[in-house]
């Protein structure tokens, strides 16, 4: 959201904030507490929106559709949609019936919206099938908050060697926690030759926690070889990604995953980072485009994931071409999915929704 209000304010728009994140909500399963708390915080919101009286109101996600449909309906102003996750499907994890809430809340609010925007072709294709023009912005950083430090200076500084061969896990540990996915990556790891070094870094602090306390108990003889660290703001993180080899994206097969694009992927190829990927379609097509990494398939079960892991990361140790993978994804990112490139399209379909 912020790079979307540094874009307007940058063409010279004045923007204003109205947040819902300051509530605590009643818990899954507490669903007229919920749906109550939903109705009466974002008529609120809709009322602050109006009094602002905006020329353009950006949705910023499901929850901020309701209010901004029903000022769009007292005041006719333009609405875009920001549907940066695949929402009924993210919900789903916890709930199939507020999944199915959450479905009716889109179709009948998106008959207030003028334009969608999303982070991925099949989102954007769905939403062009309920009769909205809907348009694809990657969720890349801007080229300047990438900085690539050279690999000696990197590993030097985390105490790793040229002749290592360094993997690296960098962002949300819920991620990797999610299925046991980590269990696979601590199984497969240990019967890789001692070279082979492992980077983590992520958040939250609690899942690094529980990491560490796996590693000490189950996976001992690999402490001198993993690097674990909580979470750390993006710009500590330049020295992790300009010291790896190869790296890692690890994902459940999950409806959301399977039509969405995670940022750590621009983010190693910003980086000149080659990736290790699920085959799932949306990151397999880009992968597949920029020539920037590799594709793991059959990702369902603990035991194809540890078999998967072992035989690619031990092949993918012997290549000499990593270096060319990882900046034939940063080419891309230069030329197509930084935020740079995003900035005036979005900005150009704002322009377009008021000067009507």
């Amino acid at each position: 959201m912020q790079r979307e209000i540094d874009a307007l304010t940058d063409a010279g728009w004045e923007v204003a904030t109205e947040s819902s994140g300051w509530l605590i909500a009643p818990p899954i399963g507490k669903f007229f507490a919920r749906a109550r708390m939903y109705l009466r915080t974002t008529s609120r919101i809709a009322k602050d929106i109006a009094a602002d009286k905006p020329d353009l109101i950006v949705a910023h996600d499901i929850e901020m559709l309701r209010p901004a449909a029903l000022v769009h309906r007292q005041t006719g102003v333009p609405v875009i949609y920001d549907s940066h996750e695949d929402w009924p499907g993210l919900i789903a994890e916890n709930s199939r019936f507020e999944s199915f809430v959450a479905k009716w809340v889109e179709r009948y609010y998106l008959r207030t919206v003028s334009h969608v925007m999303t982070v991925s072709e099949p989102i954007a294709e769905r939403f062009r099938q309920l009769g909205k023009p809907a348009t694809v912005l990657y969720n890349a950083r801007p080229r300047g908050e990438v900085q690539i430090i050279p690999r000696n200076e990197a590993r030097t500084e985390l105490e790793l060697t040229n002749d290592d061969f360094v993997v690296g896990y960098i962002g949300a540990l819920e991620q990797l926690m999610k299925g046991g996915i980590y269990v696979a990556l601590f199984d497969a790891f240990r019967k890789l030759p001692e070279r082979f070094k492992l980077v983590i870094v992520g958040g939250p602090n609690s899942g690094a926690m529980a990491l560490h306390e796996a590693l000490e108990q189950l996976w001992p003889e690999l402490k001198e070889r993993v690097w674990l660290t909580g979470y750390l703001p993006s710009s500590d993180t330049h020295r992790f990604y300009s010291a790896l080899d190869l790296g890692l994206i690890l994902l459940d097969a999950r409806a959301n995953y399977m039509q969405g694009l995670p940022n750590k992927l621009f983010d190693y190829m910003a980086h000149a980072v080659p990736v290790l990927a699920p085959d799932f379609p949306e990151m397999a097509k880009i992968i597949w485009q920029a020539q920037c990494g590799w594709l793991l398939g059959g990702w369902e079960c603990a035991k194809i994931r540890r078999t998967m892991l072992l035989t690619t990361l031990l092949a993918l140790g012997d290549r000499d071409d990593m270096s060319l993978q990882g900046w034939h994804g940063r080419h891309m990112y230069l030329q197509r999915y930084c935020w740079d490139r995003q900035a005036p399209t979005f900005v150009r379909v704002c322009e377009s929704l008021t000067s009507r």
